[in-house]
């Protein structure tokens, strides 16, 4: 089963879920994201894949080698990727998107499939991107937007940052869409 095979069925009845994916290294992320944009693109969303400074063309690269239609997806504007600005605080990170997602919806598609770079393993990068995340839930929770936030984790502080994560996430999934499980 794929990572948008496992995800699917998150979103019957509408639903649009706001996920994280703790992945082992990063090497794991395009095939990732490869599957969750096929499957929001398909879906007739507005995807939005947000990159580190300087990175959108490498990662439209590593998207494009991992089968993702880029060039066509940017052509018809169901595909755009931003640059993370370190500058802006977490709310105007999240606000910037309002007009966008109106726009999108307006042009007719269905929601915004939003992910971006991935985060960690280090603690300070860990604590300052889910000041991002959890802005970004404050704003889009309950409006047509799937959003997937993807972390790297270090062994020994997995399961802490898991149910962390798990406080404000629908779902908490591995690179194959398998929800993970942590003491409770």
């Amino acid at each position: 089963m794929t990572f948008a095979g496992a995800v699917e069925p998150r979103l019957d009845g509408g639903s649009c879920p706001h996920m994280a994916v703790v992945l082992r290294s990063g090497r794991e992320l395009p095939a990732v994201l490869v599957s969750f944009y096929a499957l929001g693109a398909r879906r007739g969303g507005w995807v939005v894949h947000h990159a580190m400074p300087g990175e959108c063309d490498r990662d439209r690269e590593r998207l494009t080698a991992g089968g993702l239609d880029v060039g066509g997806l940017e052509a018809t504007r169901s595909l755009v990727f931003f640059e993370f600005d370190p500058a802006e605080a977490p709310d105007a990170a999240a606000e910037r998107f309002e007009p966008l997602l109106a726009d999108a919806l307006q042009r007719g598609h269905s929601a915004l499939w939003y992910s971006r770079f991935p985060i960690g393993p280090g603690a300070v990068e860990f604590a300052n991107a889910t000041a991002y995340d959890r802005a970004w839930d404050a704003r889009f929770r309950g409006r047509p937007v799937v959003t997937l936030c993807p972390y790297v984790l270090a062994a020994d502080a997995a399961a802490e940052r898991i149910a962390h994560l798990d406080g404000w996430h629908d779902a908490v999934l591995d690179a194959d869409g398998r929800v993970l499980q942590h003491p409770r």
